[in-house]
C-alpha cells in the first residue's frame, strides 16, 4: 500500500493493483486450512452457483510487480491464514 501511495504522489495519477500471490485456492481449501490452523470449525452452506460467478479466479499481480516493483511476502496458504489469524487474535 505504501508503494502505491508513493506511486500516486510521483505520478499524480490514480491506479489499481492486485496484490494477490498469483495462486488460487478453492473455498474448501481455505475452509480446511482455517479449521486446521484455528482449531475451530468453520460453518458453511453449499448453495447453487450464482449467475456470473467465475469457475476460477486468481489475482494477477504482474502490474504491481512491474510498476511498483512489489513482491508478495506471504507465499503459502498456511502462512497467509496464520498471519491473518494472529493479527485478529491480537487486534480483532
Amino acid at each position: 500500500h505504501i508503494l502505491a501511495l508513493e506511486q500516486l504522489k510521483k505520478t499524480k495519477k490514480c491506479n489499481e493493483f492486485n496484490l494477490g500471490n498469483g495462486k488460487g485456492y478453492s473455498v474448501f481449501e481455505i475452509i480446511k486450512k482455517v479449521t486446521d490452523i484455528t482449531g475451530k470449525k468453520v460453518p458453511y452452506n453449499i448453495g447453487e452457483r450464482r449467475d456470473g460467478d467465475p469457475a476460477k479466479l486468481i489475482a494477477d499481480n504482474q502490474k504491481a510487480k512491474n510498476v511498483l516493483k512489489w513482491e508478495p511476502k506471504l507465499n503459502s496458504l498456511d502462512i497467509i491464514i496464520d498471519s491473518a489469524y494472529q493479527f485478529l487474535k491480537k487486534y480483532g
